[in-house]
């Protein structure tokens, strides 16, 4: 990642760049600008600097401003909220995608400044930047979840910041009053799940069909409601229950109101898991590629269980490195984790229903 400060106005379709912003500009980025400018014949358009040689890493009360760098999906981001409110006082600066800032909104710490990587992170030039660096340090986000592995999500984050931290802090610290008086897609008038059968990789992913005959037998007069997102075209034909609600959240401010208005989520997906727990409602969550150790054992409001096969690999902590990557167990083109499979995981819908028996009650 590189520190890139403008030095010319450039306008684009969409865009607008002005001498002396400050933007966070990726490898990738970085090329598309190069390779555009040379077209362009435009010289000497962007200073850039290593992100890492410009913001000196953060260790718990170094800096009296802290610069978080995170992408990823809702969980990491609903998850980073317990270091936010740890830091509380702190001016803190989270720079992200522009598609998780409604995350934000459900922040027990209010006063965090979100900035995308749309946006200028500051604006003054590079004697300003120079300034500033001396004054914010960063806290180091990339990779080391990945390379933490097999340990506990939050312990990896403290322990970076030099934080010896309880297991009362292993969970997200949101707001539990419902932020908009805007409707969600789901309604009141009977019961409701909402199951999350897909997660953004493959590998942590089963079939919509699975979660169904788990859930239905123990719920049979609630609505059962899953995102189209999270159901293929297939399996939306083969649904004969009037029950089941297809329903489709447009953006991640929706998908969150869906998410806190049901009474009861099932999931293999840690964002909306994640959520569940920091808005303090009940979750199921369902474990294979992962542990729950690695995830969840802080949780207090979310019940998350480890889902027994007999893949030798498990739990193999693959984290998805490219587009469509999917277990080596697994066919190319194959949508679910073999672990998650009812066609090789013969006792799998078995063990969910185990799993939810007690919210049935």
């Amino acid at each position: 990642m590189y520190v890139g400060v403008w030095l010319k106005q450039i306008k684009a379709p969409g865009y607008e760049f002005n001498p002396g912003d400050m933007y966070l500009v990726s490898p990738e980025m970085r090329f598309k600008f190069q390779e555009s400018f040379k077209k362009n014949n435009i010289e000497n358009a962007i200073k850039y600097a290593e992100l890492n040689h410009v913001f000196e890493q953060y260790k718990f009360d170094n800096a009296n401003t802290v610069m978080i760098v995170r992408t990823g999906g809702i969980g990491d981001i609903v998850a980073l909220s317990s270091i936010c409110e740890y830091l509380t006082g702190k001016n803190i600066i989270f720079i992200t995608s522009e598609a998780m800032k409604p995350v934000f909104n459900w922040y027990s710490n209010q006063r965090v400044r979100v900035v995308s990587f749309n946006e200028p992170v500051f604006s003054g030039g590079l004697t300003d930047l120079m300034l500033r660096s001396g004054t914010i340090k960063r806290m180091y986000c990339d990779g080391i979840i990945e390379n933490g592995e097999t340990d506990n999500w939050y312990k990896v984050f403290f322990d970076n910041i030099g934080v010896n931290s309880s297991t009362d802090w292993w969970r997200p610290s949101m707001r539990t009053i419902r932020t908009t008086q805007k409707p969600s897609n789901i309604s009141k008038e009977k019961k409701s799940i909402l199951i999350c059968p897909r997660a953004s990789a493959n590998m942590r992913s089963m079939s919509f069909e699975t979660l169904y005959d788990a859930v239905k037998p123990l719920f049979p007069d609630a609505n059962i409601y899953v995102h189209s997102g999270n159901v293929t075209e297939e399996e939306i034909t083969w649904i004969a229950d009037s029950n089941v609600k297809v329903i489709k959240a447009l953006d991640v401010k929706e998908f969150l109101l869906d998410v806190y208005d049901a009474d009861l989520v099932v999931s293999v997906d840690t964002g909306a898991l994640h959520f569940r727990e920091g808005i303090c409602k009940p979750a199921v969550g369902l474990y294979s590629s992962f542990n729950t150790y690695s995830r969840t054992v802080g949780y207090k409001f979310t019940k998350s269980y480890d889902i027994v096969s007999r893949c030798d690999l498990q739990p193999c902590f693959i984290h998805q490195t490219e587009w469509d990557q999917v277990c080596e167990k697994s066919k190319i083109g194959s949508k679910v984790a073999p672990c998650l499979d009812r066609k090789i995981n013969k006792t799998l819908v078995d063990q969910i229903t185990e799993a939810l028996k007690d919210f049935a009650l």
